[in-house]
């Protein structure tokens, strides 16, 4: 499974992150964040040096929150990336997340997820 990072701005320079990078999810932060909620990582290279989200792009600290739709189907992680250290704290934790909970609540969210929810399941 990947994650592909939509679009992406940093203090108005060129992005660390060019629009429609893919990258894996597995052993990934955001995977952290879909399976626990919101995350703060001020060292990536602790923990997730291996990944291309520290081994290619460059980044140090990630701050993730699920974008979650009101059916309780997770839409995905909206996330940003610190290139230098110190550059996220606690302000950036409660925008990520509020933001993230308005992607959870826009139509075309909800749109996709409530499809995804009314498909059949198949249990093994």
């Amino acid at each position: 499974m990947e994650s592909v990072v939509c679009a992406v701005t940093v203090e108005g320079k060129e992005a660390a992150l060019p629009e429609q990078t893919t990258l894996p999810i597995n052993d990934s932060p955001s995977q952290q964040v879909r399976r626990g909620g919101p995350r703060f990582e001020e060292n990536l290279t602790a923990n997730y040096s291996y990944h291309p989200l520290v081994s290619v792009h460059g980044a140090l600290s990630f701050l993730g929150a699920p974008v979650v739709a009101p059916s309780g189907v997770i839409f995905g992680t909206l996330f940003v990336v610190g290139l230098r250290p110190g550059v996220l704290d606690g302000t950036s934790a409660e925008l990520v997340e509020l933001v993230a909970r308005l992607l959870g609540n826009h139509p075309e969210v909800r749109e996709v997820t409530d499809a995804a929810s009314a498909a059949p399941q198949v249990t093994i």
